[in-house]
C-alpha cells in the first residue's frame, strides 16, 4: 500500500493518467497499422505508450501485424 495505512489510502484515491484518444488518433493508428509501421514507431508518432498503442488496437479490433 506504498506505505499508507488503510485509513490514509481511503483519503487519497489513486489518480488516473488516463489520456481520451481523439478521433484523429484513432484514424492515425488505423492508417500507421495497416501500413505495417511497428508499435515502437506508432507509439513515438502518437506520444504514446507501446503498451497503449498494442491495447486501443486490441480493443478496435485493429491488426498490428504486418501486411504480407
Amino acid at each position: 500500500m506504498n506505505g499508507l495505512s488503510m485509513y490514509e489510502a481511503a483519503r487519497y484515491p489513486r489518480r488516473s493518467r488516463r489520456n481520451d484518444w481523439s478521433s484523429e488518433e484513432l484514424r492515425r493508428l488505423r492508417e500507421l497499422a495497416a501500413s505495417g509501421t511497428p508499435v515502437e514507431t506508432i507509439a513515438a508518432d502518437l506520444r504514446r505508450t507501446a503498451s497503449a498503442i498494442r491495447n486501443k488496437a486490441g480493443m478496435q479490433g485493429i491488426s498490428l501485424r504486418s501486411p504480407r
